[in-house]
């Protein structure tokens, strides 16, 4: 034995020379004397090896001063409000918000699609911007895009666009405030396309026969999309057949897994022309472990279908169908405000048919999209003559606001 060296007999024989142990920390016997280390990310403080970025006691520094208060946790130095409720579609406790506040977001987020990651595509947030989590598996839904904040306010003149393929979550690990605007619309159907509009983040999600109908001959309508109510059926043209078929209401009253609407179907085909159907609105979700305040507006309404032409053979052509209104589901803590008004998953008009000049109908024929009160699409209709018929609406989407 080496009293010089030995930490369990450090300068004399027995326990009572022994180097004290302590967690997160490596302790020497040198020259006879007990030395301590704390191991990396950690300091010194009161006896212990405290890792300030984490402990709620010492949080960013050493001593009571620097303790949280009750409710409060340590993330990055910072004492940050910790989640109180179990938030939907994520586990807090596995991000980790920026240190600093962000003070406004007025800029377009795109969000990813399983092999890109999302990012801001135009402008930005000011203040700490959020950090990023993209490609995140939900299950039985599509991939969520997490921007996480530490608190959150969005001004009144500005306007957080959301596009992309997965939908997007906001978890705000402290206050939320929404004075401008937060939108994940789906696209309007344009003339002469077949393929719908682009659904809202989160939107266009295992539709199958939620999705409207294509109207099938020339200038037929086509079918509104469904969500909580059923697509407006497309108007039937001319040609007689009947027009595209209503997307199927279908169920996800919990918004558990997080998905948007469906898109409407193409109008009618003759000489190839086409109009497509608007987009299903995106899926957002605001969880706020503070108080959620929105004096603003949140949209994820169904883009509307693209109205008709004139064919080749002049004859006019059906309008689209109507994308069904999308996913909005709002959380916040005791106190949030949150009122319903202005915060929208409104379907989708259909698109109008047209004369057979290429010129909209002097009779409006496209079907109503759904709304708050009548949650199924309306139907198209036909003016008569050569004109084309309308394009069913799309179905309301679904809002859930909960305060913990």
């Amino acid at each position: 034995m080496n009293e010089q060296t030995d930490s369990n007999n450090c300068g004399g024989c027995g326990s009572a020379y022994a180097c004290p142990v302590l967690a997160n920390a490596t302790t020497t016997c040198t020259s006879g004397a007990c030395g301590l280390t704390c191991n990396s990310a950690y300091t010194l403080c009161g006896g212990a090896c405290i890792d300030y970025q984490n402990d709620e006691n010492n949080c960013g520094g050493c001593g009571s001063a620097f303790a949280c208060t009750t409710g409060y946790t340590c993330i990055g130095g910072t004492c940050s409000q910790g989640f109180g409720y179990t938030p939907s579609n994520f586990n807090p406790s596995s991000y980790t918000p920026p240190s600093g506040a962000t003070t406004d977001c007025n800029a377009t987020y795109t969000s990813g699609n399983g092999t890109t990651a999302g990012s801001f595509t135009t402008g930005a947030c000011t203040g700490a911007p959020p950090t990023i989590y993209s490609n995140i598996a939900q299950s039985g839904g599509p991939d969520v895009d997490i921007l996480v904040f530490a608190s959150l306010t969005i001004a009144s003149s500005s306007t957080l666009t959301l596009k992309g393929t997965n939908a997007v979550i906001l978890a705000v690990y402290g206050d939320a405030t929404i004075s401008g605007t937060i939108t994940a619309n789906g696209s309007p159907g344009a003339p002469s396309v077949a393929a719908p509009g682009a659904s809202g983040p989160g939107g266009n999600h295992s539709c199958g026969s939620s999705a409207g109908g294509a109207g099938g001959n020339h200038d037929n309508g086509g079918g509104g999309g469904g969500a909580t109510g059923a697509g407006g059926t497309g108007g039937q043209g001319s040609a007689g057949a009947g027009g595209g078929t209503a997307g199927a209401a279908r169920a996800n009253a919990t918004l558990v897994p997080l998905y948007g609407g469906c898109p409407g179907g193409e109008s009618g085909n003759w000489s190839g022309t086409y109009s497509g159907g608007g987009g299903g609105g995106g899926a957002i979700q605001i969880s706020a472990a503070g108080t959620l305040t929105v004096t603003g507006s949140i949209q994820a309404e169904g883009g509307m279908g693209g109205n008709g032409t004139s064919d080749s053979g002049g004859y006019g052509t059906g309008g689209g169908g109507g994308g069904s209104g999308g996913a909005i589901l709002l959380q916040g803590a005791a106190g949030s405000s949150m009122p319903a008004a202005d915060t929208l998953v409104n379907g989708g008009s259909g698109g109008d048919g047209s004369t057979n000049s290429g010129a909209a109908n002097a009779a409006s024929c496209e079907g109503a999209g759904g709304t708050s009160g009548t949650h199924s699409g309306g139907s198209g209709s036909n003016p008569g003559g050569n004109a084309g018929a309308g394009g069913g609406g799309g179905g309301y989407g679904y809002l859930v606001v909960v305060v913990e």
